[in-house]
């Protein structure tokens, strides 16, 4: 015996599903982002990675007015 049932779906209900589900997908991808950011730092810390090792420091620059010569 089958039965078949037929349903009206008003557009703005179909307008809060987007809605809910994009701010599903928007809050995982920032969870996700908060977390990889904290294991990244984490394994820095553990491996005693430092980023000032890659970085290159330049000499200081100095400018003389027309007074100091």
């Amino acid at each position: 015996m089958s039965s078949i049932i037929l349903a009206y779906v008003d557009p703005s209900v179909i307008s809060y599903i987007i809605q809910a589900v994009a701010g599903v997908l928007i809050t995982l991808g920032a969870v996700a982002g908060v977390v990889i950011s904290f294991l990244r730092k984490r394994a820095r810390k553990l491996l005693a990675l430092q980023q000032q090792e890659k970085k290159e420091v330049e000499e200081e620059i100095v400018i003389a007015e027309d007074g100091d010569k």
